[in-house]
C-alpha cells in the first residue's frame, strides 16, 4: 500500500477535510463517538486495518446514510479517502478500505500470516489444527476465496466500472450489486452490499467478523449451533487482549495513544498471554505495519486483562473435599482478579406495571441499545417466576440473566423441600432486595431496575403484590410502578387514571397509553411490545406486537419553533 509514502501532514489535512464534512452534513456525533470515527479512518488510510465495524449510535439505515454522505463529500477534497468504501453484510456495517481488505483477503497473505481457530461447537481449551478434516474450517476458507475474488490484488488499484443491476437500498449513492458473476466494485461506489451474496453460508457472523477485522484468533462456529457456541464460551474465562498505537502530533510535543483493537482469547489457550506463538506472530505482524507508516504512528502497546466467568466463580466456590481443591487449582491456572462490569453495555428501557381487579399486568418494548445504537428488536424482558410471580427488568441484559439464574436456583431449592408451599411474590422481591444490596456493597452491582409482581393466596385471600428495587437495592412497594424513563413520563399519566377495580381490558389500554407516550419520546424504545398478566391461574406472557402511531402532530413537524437558543 502507498501509505509510507504520504507525509503526516498530508492524514492531519484530511482528518480536517473529514471533520468539515461531518459538520457539512450535519452529523452530530457525540465527541466519543466522533473521536473513533477520525481514528478509524486515519487506522485505515495508514494501511493498520482493513476492515473497521461501524456501531456510532442511531439506527442502521441512518448510520449507512450518513456514512455515505461523509464519503461523497470528503472524497472530493482529499484522495487519500478514494479507497474507502461502506460494506453491508446482514444488519452488520463496515468501512473498508479496498486495497487493504485486497491485501488481506489474498491467498498469499493468508498463507503467510495463517490465523488460529477456537472451534466453538466442540471445545475452547484447544486451538483447531488444520490438519484435521473440519467441516465450518473448509467452509470458512471458501469464504475467504469468495472476498478474494470479489477484491482482487489486481483490481484494487483501477477498479472496473460495474454492469447495471438490480439494487435493494434506496439511496442516492451508488450501490453495488453482488448477484453479477464479474467483479462488481465500480470506481464511483460507495455502498457495496455482500448480504446476498453470502446469504447461502452457513458461517456465523461473529466467525466471519474475526477475520474481517484482523483478529489473530478466531472463534469458529455456524449459524445453526450459535446458541451451543455462546454458552460453551461463556463456561470459560477469557484475556482480553488490547492493542495500542501511539500517534505523533505535529501541533503539540505530546504524543496521544489510542486503541487500535480489541480481541479476547479463551485463557485455555493463552495461558502464556503474549509469549504465545500466535500473540508472537501477531505481534510482529503489526510492528511490520506500524514501520510503513512510522510518520504517523511511533509505537505499539499490548495489555492483557483477564476477564472471569461467572459459572467458573461459581464452580470455584470451597464445596469441601477435593472440589475445593480443584476450585483452587483452577483459580490458580486463570489468574488475575475478578473483572468487574464498569458500564452497562446491552440496555433495555422502561418497563410498566400496575395491578388491576384480578391480578398484576406488566409491560415492556424487546429493544436492547448497545450503547446508544438499538441494536436488538427481539429480547424478552418479562419472565416468570415460579407459580406466582413476574419479573421485568430494565438496564444491563447480561446482568438480568445472571439474576434470572438466581431465581431458577431459588425456585429449584424451595421446590425441592416438596412441602406444599411455594416462594410468592412477596419472598422472591425480598430475596431481590438482599442480592442487588449485597452486590451494591461490594461495588459490583447488577445494573438493573427490577419489577416484581405476582398474585398469591394468602391469609386474607388473594393478595396482589408488585414491588420494584434498584441496582443499590432502593426498593418499595406500589399500586402502579414504571421504571426508566417511564419513571419520568408514565407515572404522572398512572396517577391520574390507575383505579384498583380496572378490568383487565382497561389496564391494557392504560398501559398501552404509556408505552405510546414512551415511543414517542425514548429514543431508545421501539413499536414492539409485550404484555403479560399474573392472577391466581398462574402467568400469560403475550406474543409482542406493534401499536398504531401517529407522527403528524404539530411539535413533532417542527419541534424547535418556540424553543430558546440555537437547537
Amino acid at each position: 500500500m502507498a501509505s509510507a509514502a504520504v507525509d503526516a501532514g498530508v492524514y492531519e489535512e484530511m482528518l480536517r477535510v473529514v471533520e468539515a464534512c461531518s459538520a457539512r452534513i450535519r452529523w452530530r456525533l457525540r465527541p466519543p463517538s466522533k473521536r473513533r470515527l477520525l481514528n478509524d479512518i486515519l487506522f485505515l488510510c495508514t494501511g493498520l486495518r482493513p476492515v473497521v465495524l461501524m456501531d456510532y449510535g442511531g439506527t442502521m439505515p441512518q448510520l449507512q446514510e450518513n456514512l455515505c454522505s461523509l464519503l461523497h463529500h470528503a472524497r472530493q477534497e482529499s484522495s487519500i479517502l478514494k479507497p474507502l468504501k461502506v460494506m453491508v453484510i446482514k444488519d452488520m456495517l463496515y468501512l473498508i478500505h479496498v486495497e487493504g481488505l485486497s491485501e488481506h483477503a489474498s491467498p498469499n497473505s493468508r498463507s503467510q500470516h495463517q490465523i488460529a481457530f477456537v472451534d466453538l461447537e466442540k471445545s475452547c481449551c484447544k486451538l483447531l489444527s488444520k490438519t484435521k478434516e473440519n467441516d465450518n474450517l473448509m467452509e470458512f476458507e471458501s469464504v475467504q476465496d469468495l472476498f478474494s475474488a470479489k477484491f482482487p490484488v489486481e483490481a484494487s488499484v483501477n477498479l472496473p466500472i460495474v454492469r447495471p443491476g438490480i439494487t435493494k437500498q434506496k439511496s442516492e449513492f451508488p450501490v453495488t450489486n453482488v448477484e453479477c458473476t464479474d467483479i462488481h466494485i465500480a470506481e464511483g461506489t460507495l455502498l457495496v452490499d455482500l448480504s446476498d451474496y453470502l446469504g447461502a453460508t452457513q458461517i456465523a457472523l461473529p466467525s466471519l467478523n474475526g477475520w474481517l477485522l484482523g483478529y489473530p484468533v478466531t472463534y469458529l462456529f455456524c449459524n445453526e449451533s450459535a446458541e451451543a457456541a455462546t454458552q460453551n464460551l461463556s463456561k470459560h474465562s477469557l484475556h482480553i487482549y488490547r492493542v495500542y498505537v501511539r500517534r505523533s502530533c505535529q501541533s503539540s510535543a505530546k504524543q496521544s495513544e489510542q486503541e487500535l483493537m480489541c480481541f479476547s482469547v479463551p485463557c485455555e489457550v493463552s495461558r502464556k498471554r503474549s509469549e504465545e506463538p500466535w500473540a508472537k506472530s501477531f505481534v510482529a505482524r503489526m510492528s511490520e505495519k506500524l514501520r510503513r507508516c512510522n510518520q504517523v504512528w511511533t509505537s505499539m502497546g499490548l495489555e492483557i486483562e483477564v476477564f472471569q466467568s461467572q459459572s467458573q466463580i461459581i464452580w470455584e466456590q470451597p464445596m469441601g473435599g477435593s472440589n475445593a481443591a480443584s476450585g483452587s487449582q483452577a483459580a490458580a491456572v486463570v489468574g488475575g482478579e475478578k473483572q468487574h462490569t464498569q458500564y452497562p453495555y446491552v440496555t433495555g428501557t422502561s418497563v410498566i406495571a400496575l395491578k388491576y381487579k384480578d391480578g398484576v399486568i406488566m409491560a415492556s418494548d424487546t429493544g436492547a441499545s448497545y450503547g446508544s445504537t438499538l441494536r436488538y428488536k427481539s429480547v424478552e424482558r418479562i419472565k416468570a417466576v415460579g407459580k406466582h410471580s413476574l419479573i421485568g427488568a430494565s438496564g444491563e441484559f447480561s446482568d438480568f440473566q445472571e439474576i434470572l439464574r438466581y431465581l431458577d436456583e431459588l425456585t429449584l431449592s424451595d421446590h425441592m423441600w416438596d412441602d406444599g408451599n411455594s416462594l410468592g411474590p412477596k419472598e422472591i422481591h425480598s430475596y431481590l432486595t438482599r442480592v442487588m444490596y449485597n452486590r451494591r456493597n461490594k461495588f459490583d452491582p447488577l445494573w438493573n431496575s427490577l419489577v416484581l409482581g405476582g398474585v398469591k393466596k394468602g391469609p386474607k385471600g388473594e393478595e396482589k403484590y408488585l414491588g420494584m428495587v434498584n441496582m443499590i437495592g432502593t426498593h418499595f412497594e406500589e399500586n402502579h410502578i414504571a421504571t426508566g424513563f417511564g419513571n419520568h413520563l408514565a407515572i404522572p399519566i398512572l396517577r391520574n387514571e390507575w383505579r384498583e377495580d380496572m378490568t383487565f381490558e382497561e389496564a391494557v389500554k392504560l398501559v398501552e397509553k404509556c408505552l405510546l407516550v414512551l415511543l414517542y419520546r425514548d429514543r431508545a424504545s421501539i413499536n414492539k411490545f409485550q404484555i403479560a398478566k399474573i392472577t391466581t391461574e398462574g402467568a400469560t406472557i403475550y406474543p409482542p406486537y406493534s401499536l398504531k402511531t401517529f407522527w403528524g402532530f404539530s411539535h413533532f413537524e417542527n419541534p424547535s419553533q418556540g424553543a430558546v437558543g440555537s437547537w
